[in-house]
């Protein structure tokens, strides 16, 4: 018996009890002498198979100046993402217009019912109170700093439309 342990992101430690199986070890053992011979002895690169999280932890920030070139792959990936953008943006509008059909359908009344079945509810709800930061600053600057916190560093991905 025994434990498997991992290095999540770098940062998050986790581990497993484990009873030995020889079938999975030496499974696991095809496994890494492949990845050695593909990607160590021939120099291919591992597959980029990255989850939003991985790409945010590798790259926390732009390096001033840099720009990658697209490779055709990617400049397609952007086409790609561009229509997507644009679907979205035409199911948003076309979802608002129908909300607003049956909104309109429904009227004054909390429920839209179809038998004995309720589809939809329109509820009121109550405002809710907010600071207004930058008054509280300029009005009172160390109270608005005492209670102010600093978010992490993110990225922001824009992408910029053609012309």
């Amino acid at each position: 018996e025994g434990a498997i342990a991992w290095l999540k992101h770098g940062r998050e430690f986790g581990y497993l009890p484990i009873v030995r199986d020889d079938d999975f070890v030496n499974f696991m053992l095809e496994k890494v002498d492949s990845f050695w011979q593909r990607s160590v002895v021939n120099g291919e690169p591992p597959s980029l198979d990255l989850t939003t999280d991985d790409v945010a932890f590798r790259f926390p920030s732009e390096q001033e100046g840099l720009s990658a070139t697209a490779t055709p792959e990617v400049y397609n990936n952007y086409k790609q993402l561009l229509e997507v953008r644009n679907k979205i943006d035409e199911l948003e509008a076309t979802k608002a217009l129908i909300e607003t059909r049956i909104k309109a359908h429904m009227g004054c009344a909390e429920r839209l019912v179809f038998g004995d079945t309720v589809l939809a509810t329109w509820k009121t709800y109550k405002g809710r109170t907010t600071i207004d930061a930058k008054a509280l600053a300029s009005a009172h600057p160390k109270i608005a700093q005492l209670y102010s916190k600093t978010t992490a560093t993110t990225r922001r991905f824009a992408i910029t439309q053609p012309k």
